[in-house]
């Protein structure tokens, strides 16, 4: 597999979409042309173009460039045909696959369950993780349910009057929930941790296009939705989600072992 980057392409052209669809747009056509060009390829043998990154290059206005980076599958005497020219932006790729790391018996000793403290960004996916493997957390919030929180934020918002349990600091979703949905995205995270959460935030909901937009954006409206969707799951893979529970300290038994 081929990753060709800095593909260029006059923003007149409509975005691809062919993935989404499953058609052959115009701005896909464009783009398997402007590959071909790239990779000196002018063989019959099909393109299996994958688009990695999407970004607009506005710096030179009024003139805006659609810029992709895409991976291309090619049989094994070709890619290195290819290869072997040293085209500037092509390189061999494998995909990053995010692998969970831990492996063995799930069951923890004694039959214990692992506690997540926080429905915050970090505390909502290491529950998702756990459940998604078997370990049935539990989840423990000190703020509300995304549902309830909403409510106490519009109310705040309204008349001023501040929950101290329920606001826009504490509550399912953390701090960020009602800042527009905007994404940290790790691109030189080795370990596909990145590819993984946006994939999870598709699947709860979110807008395909983060999986490859240079700058992913959800946005607040549907990001609520996203997170009671993976709250949702967390339930249905046997974890458990306590809202208004404050964790305030730790207790350590004779054994040295903390609950």
């Amino acid at each position: 597999m081929l990753k060709i980057s800095e593909i260029r392409i006059p923003v007149s052209i409509e975005k691809e979409s062919s993935q989404k669809h499953g058609k052959t747009s115009p701005a896909g056509a464009q783009l398997e042309k402007k590959i071909r060009k790239i990779l000196r390829f002018g063989g019959e043998e099909n393109l299996s173009v994958t688009i990695l990154r999407h970004a607009v290059d506005c710096r030179k206005k009024p003139v805006l460039f659609h810029v992709y980076t895409a991976s291309v599958t090619l049989s094994p005497t070709e890619e290195k045909k290819i290869l072997a020219k040293h085209i500037p932006n092509v390189s061999r790729f494998e995909p990053e696959k995010y692998v969970f790391p831990v492996s063995g018996d799930k069951a923890l000793p004694g039959g214990n369950r692992p506690a997540v403290i926080g429905a915050g960004p970090a505390g909502l996916f290491a529950a998702y993780m756990l459940a998604l493997h078997g370990y049935r957390p539990i989840l423990l919030e000190r703020g509300r349910s995304m549902e309830q929180r909403t409510k106490d934020v519009e109310k705040f918002w309204k008349t001023g009057s501040l929950d101290e349990t329920s606001n826009i600091q504490f509550g399912e979703g953390g701090a960020g929930t009602f800042s527009d949905g905007k994404l940290n995205t790790l691109v030189n995270d080795k370990a596909g941790r990145n590819a993984e959460v946006l994939r999870i935030f598709t699947s709860c909901g979110a807008p395909e296009e983060i999986l490859t937009e240079g700058m992913p954006h959800i946005g607040t409206d549907r990001l609520r939705e996203v997170i009671v969707r993976m709250r949702g799951e967390i339930i249905r893979l046997g974890g458990d989600v306590r809202f208004e529970h404050k964790v305030t300290g730790l207790l350590t038994d004779t054994r040295g072992h903390r609950r």
